[in-house]
């Protein structure tokens, strides 16, 4: 309770408001959108499998939630205040495991499964294109530019009370010390409880 103003933007409906939920939505648009295309783009010439059969949707369908998954892990690292051990093993875990599991099951023929002839052998095709790493690594840094872009947008020219205290407290300088080397000359800031 050292400083009540940041409970303001709850009273205030700032991030669980109808406007709040729509950002999301557009974004979540924009980024499957995106993803769908610059795959599609990058993925424009299926390898031929073993068999004389090209991968077709198998293939597409594999980098493309590749991307999803990979923009998400991004997309939560991004929006992560705080980083514990847990987060760190959460989520760069979570990201070797799905590697793990594509290579294994796209490795072994599971007769049991009705389509593990078309999935069998996806992976060794995807791990041996140039390709699908242009693809993985372009994909999900396009998406999530935007979420950089404006976090940065959003921190420097329009910040919240919360901002200011994380910038105060991140740098170990009184408000009175940013004040005088400049930090916040030239912004227009709201008093937060004696902070700026």
């Amino acid at each position: 309770m050292k400083h009540p103003s940041l409970y303001r933007s709850g009273q205030r409906n700032i991030f669980f408001c109808l406007s709040g939920f729509f950002g999301w939505f557009v974004t979540s648009i924009y980024h499957s959108l995106l993803i769908y295309f610059l795959v599609a783009l990058g993925i424009y010439s299926d390898p031929v499998l073993s068999r004389g059969c090209d991968s077709g949707l198998y293939l597409l369908g594999t980098v493309i939630y590749c991307c999803v998954f990979i923009t998400v892990t991004g997309k939560i690292a991004l929006m992560s205040t705080y980083w514990t051990v847990w987060n760190h093993v959460l989520l760069w875990g979570s990201l070797i495991i799905y590697f793990v599991m594509v290579i294994f099951c796209g490795s072994f023929f599971f007769a049991s499964f009705s389509d593990a002839a078309d999935l069998y052998e996806i992976s060794t095709r995807l791990l041996t294109t140039g390709q699908f790493y242009f693809t993985v690594l372009l994909v999900p840094f396009t998406c999530l530019l935007r979420d950089i872009a404006w976090r940065f947008y959003q921190r420097t020219f329009t910040p919240l009370e919360y901002h200011l205290v994380q910038d105060v407290a991140q740098e170990n300088f009184s408000p009175l010390e940013k004040w005088k080397t400049g930090f916040f000359q030239g912004r227009q800031y709201q008093k937060v409880d004696g902070v700026i």
